[in-house]
């Protein structure tokens, strides 16, 4: 599904990040609960949270779930996914859910499930159990929160998912995993490769195996492409200044951003950024 279209007929303070619908539920076995995002519109995001018994999920690749207790599963609106009860539930079923809206959140949505999936753990009483309440309450008629704060605290909600989520994916990979991913993430960061491999418990030579099995390339070539690339990205699409163009490709030695500007290009930074570079990129 690509993206929702944007609502012209918004007003601005509707762009950001609020809170539609909030509720706990409770339904018993039998009851007719049962939804098929797909035919529901304009575009929601939701995140619903299993207080007792078990939620049935059908995911967009066609997974089946079972949410359980401390467990809850992010979904959207206009997507071909389903949720409810089976006819074959035997316990009651509690949920608290929150239904959220903003320009921008359906993207952010997308790229947590994307990553981590769409069924999430929530401890109960703990962070993310929490930030979760007090967005809840913003839902309340009573509350007299101004847009801004709500804007806020639904931001910190999930930011605080997907800092929890990263931190338990990081948490179950191995140290070679994530001294790779560290290369992969930030590649106009100040390296030492052996400083990165004794960071995670590896050898810098295991470290430049792993990586060249996983990448197709040494560390060091991927890191100076990676920062050529973009290198020539700010030369030819803003007006930095070289030198600051230089520090934010991650360049330490004005001759090394030089030469490898022009080994992949073919004109010297200044030439390129003056609009005389050839068409030549290294691969």
């Amino acid at each position: 599904m690509g993206r929702p279209a944007a609502d012209a007929t918004l007003d601005p303070r509707d762009t950001l990040w609020r809170v539609n619908f909030a509720a706990r539920e409770r339904h018993l076995p039998g009851d007719p609960y049962w939804w098929d995002n797909q035919i529901r519109h304009p575009v929601h995001v939701l995140f619903q949270y299993t207080v007792s018994g078990s939620l049935y999920f059908r995911d967009l690749d066609g997974s089946e779930h079972l949410v359980g207790p401390g467990h809850a599963v992010m979904f959207c609106w206009d997507e071909p996914t389903v949720y409810g009860l089976r006819s074959d539930a035997r316990e009651a079923y509690c949920t608290e859910w929150v239904d959220l809206g903003g320009v921008g959140l359906y993207e952010h949505w997308q790229a947590i499930r994307a990553k981590h999936g769409s069924v999430v753990a929530v401890p109960t009483k703990g962070p993310l159990w929490s930030a979760m309440h007090r967005v809840m309450k913003l839902a309340d008629p009573r509350n007299r929160s101004s847009a801004e704060t709500t804007a806020s605290t639904v931001h910190a909600f999930v930011m605080l998912l997907f800092a929890s989520l990263h931190a338990k994916s990081l948490s179950t990979r191995a140290p070679i995993e994530r001294a790779i991913d560290d290369l992969l993430s930030n590649p106009t960061a100040p390296w030492s490769l052996k400083r990165l491999a004794d960071q995670h418990g590896c050898s810098r030579e295991h470290l430049s195996r792993e990586f060249h099995r996983r990448v197709g390339s040494t560390p060091a070539a991927w890191l100076n492409a990676a920062r050529v690339a973009r290198a020539v990205h700010l030369l030819t699409q803003s007006n930095l200044p070289i030198g600051e163009v230089k520090k934010q490709a991650g360049f330490s030695s004005p001759h090394t951003f030089s030469r490898l500007v022009k080994n992949a290009t073919g004109a010297s930074p200044r030439n390129l950024r003056a609009g005389k570079g050839s068409a030549r990129r290294s691969t």
